[in-house]
């Protein structure tokens, strides 16, 4: 029996969506029975009073008008008080949500690239590869990163939406687009790179750009340029329509540097240094994306040789030159390279946020570019060696099982921060941040002594620390140790003279050994940092009582 057209069309469609949802499940659903972490799950979940409130009106408002965890991503932050609204602290349901909007992603990616090119297994083994390469555990499996994978939802979207406006030239669509922008920068700034994103691919493959290859052909025969008036409006109009996302990728970088500003640390480092980590990251991340192995949750700044930064500038600029020399004949390679080089500008260090030197989750967006290069690229070279299809998608076929056993093994890492952060310690054991949250696990198991040891490593490798200083200062406190214990509060102040929390615990020194005089100056210093802490009002209170008591019995 034939079957229409159309209906096998849908059939392989169905089926491929079927095949995605059952790979990334398969993989993925381990993270239902998987805890929060210590690393930003608590300031973003567990101890974070708005997300606790759940879904409220001042909630809501708070979530736009306020600046949470050095971060300004109101969508992100209402998602998570919808979650704590449904699910509380179960967080198993708290990763279930990251898998949905993953696979709502892959599936995405896999539409919007048939549409685009008509290549349905092609668009399919893209969409595969971004739902199982291991780079992305990081931003499915973390429950702080949920604004990767819903921030990467609305990117799809505004993609659907550029998609459909480039064919019929709808208004509505064209709005519709901008909001799906508008809420993806709401969910995270990282979208700021988009619209360039969309001006590639009008290149290849939507091929609004094509006017611009002919003119250059026509030149190299005639010697003349022959565009019409209506031609060189066709060119322009591109970037006229992208005008509206630029703008709004502007204002939401100012918005985030302001934001982030806490956070910021390109002051520290020289720009040489944040350059040549940039250069490096790129190689990296490249490697990475082939041999993905040695993953970790942190990634420090380490020394690195200044051959070795010539090395991969050198890689890079081969690769750039070589993708342009042979753009006409492959224009694939050219867009996936530079929407590569492109969408990882926010995250790649110039600008340096937070203490990393890289991280796995940066390459959530990035590394479609590398994955349209090797699939289109890898059946180009098949065709042109007329070698079978089979050999290719069996090969594929290879390389997706062995991409998702190592996935599978990578999520079970994540399953809690001690698993996590002993597996950061045996790839790195001057890993300062797996250090810290080891300790903060091994306190909340009572081995105090094992989290003394690794507060010590944190302060060895950066003295600077003050969670260090604070949580070593409160554990030597808790033995005994009290003298040593508010050297290491000092110390933090010394650092960062604002923390409320360790004023605090100055105060609860003074007031346990007797001083209540000393005590209530540190609880005001507390009360200053923070005018609504708690613990620090009630610290006054109990030390006012204890002078009366000690007036008194004088009398």
């Amino acid at each position: 029996m034939n079957i229409p057209k159309h209906k096998n069309f849908l059939y392989k469609n169905v089926f491929i969506v079927v095949l995605l949802i059952t790979l990334i499940i398969s993989i993925y659903w381990q993270v239902t029975d998987h805890d929060f972490i210590n690393l930003d799950d608590v300031a973003y979940i567990t101890d974070n009073d708005l997300v606790k409130q759940g879904i409220t009106a001042q909630g809501i408002v708070e979530a736009f008008t306020t600046i949470q965890a050095c971060n300004w991503h109101p969508l992100t932050w209402i998602s998570h008080m919808l979650d704590w609204e449904l699910f509380g602290m179960n967080p198993g349901m708290h990763h279930l949500v990251n898998v949905i909007f993953h696979t709502l992603n892959a599936l995405l990616l896999f539409f919007i690239m048939q549409q685009m090119t008509g290549a349905l297994w092609k668009s399919t083994a893209v969409a595969a590869l971004f739902a199982v390469h291991p780079l992305h555990v990081e931003s499915v499996a973390w429950i702080a990163e949920r604004k990767d994978v819903l921030s990467t939802f609305f990117w799809m979207l505004t993609m659907a939406g550029y998609v459909r406006y480039v064919r019929h030239k709808s208004v509505k669509v064209y709005f519709l687009m901008v909001l799906c922008y508008i809420f993806g920068l709401l969910s995270k700034s990282m979208l700021v790179t988009l619209p360039f994103a969309l001006l590639l691919l009008d290149f290849w493959p939507l091929k609004r750009w094509r006017v611009l290859q002919e003119e250059s052909t026509l030149k190299k025969i005639t010697g003349n340029s022959v565009l019409s008036k209506a031609q060189r409006t066709g060119l322009t109009r591109p970037v006229i329509e992208k005008i509206p996302l630029f703008l709004l990728a502007l204002i939401s970088c100012g918005i985030t540097l302001y934001a982030q500003r806490g956070a910021m640390r390109s002051l520290d480092l020289t720009l040489i240094t944040r350059i040549s980590n940039a250069i490096n990251s790129y190689v990296i991340y490249l490697g990475k994306t082939i041999w993905p192995f040695d993953l970790t949750v942190f990634y420090p700044f380490y020394t690195i040789h200044p051959l070795w930064t010539v090395l991969c500038a050198t890689i890079l600029c081969l690769i750039s030159f070589s993708v342009l020399a042979v753009v006409k004949r492959f224009p694939y390679l050219a867009v996936g390279w530079f929407w590569y080089l492109g969408t990882l500008i926010p995250v790649i260090g110039i600008v340096q946020i937070g203490g990393q030197s890289m991280a796995d989750r940066y390459t959530y967006i990035p590394l479609i570019g590398i994955f349209i290069m090797i699939v289109w690229g890898l059946t180009d070279m098949i065709e042109r060696w007329r070698l079978r299809k089979t050999t290719l998608w069996m090969s594929f076929a290879v390389v997706l099982i062995l991409l998702s056993v190592r996935t599978y093994d990578q999520i079970g890492l994540w399953k809690n921060s001690e698993s996590l952060c002993k597996h950061a310690l045996e790839i790195n054991p001057d890993n300062y941040v797996a250090h810290c949250d080891l300790a903060i696990s091994l306190k909340k198991k009572g081995d105090i002594a094992g989290a003394i040891m690794h507060y010590k490593e944190v302060l060895r490798l950066n003295p600077a620390s003050c969670v260090a200083h604070n949580n070593l200062g409160t554990l030597l406190s808790r033995i005994g140790k009290t003298d040593e214990g508010v050297q290491h509060f000092l110390a933090a102040l010394k650092v960062n003279p604002h923390l409320a929390d360790t004023y605090y615990n100055l105060g609860i020194v003074f007031y346990q050994s007797g001083n209540s005089g000393k005590a209530i100056e540190y609880f005001q210093k507390a009360i200053q940092e923070n005018p609504d802490h708690s613990g620090a009002i009630q610290g006054i209170n109990l030390s006012l009582k204890n002078l009366h008591e000690i007036k008194n019995d004088n009398f």
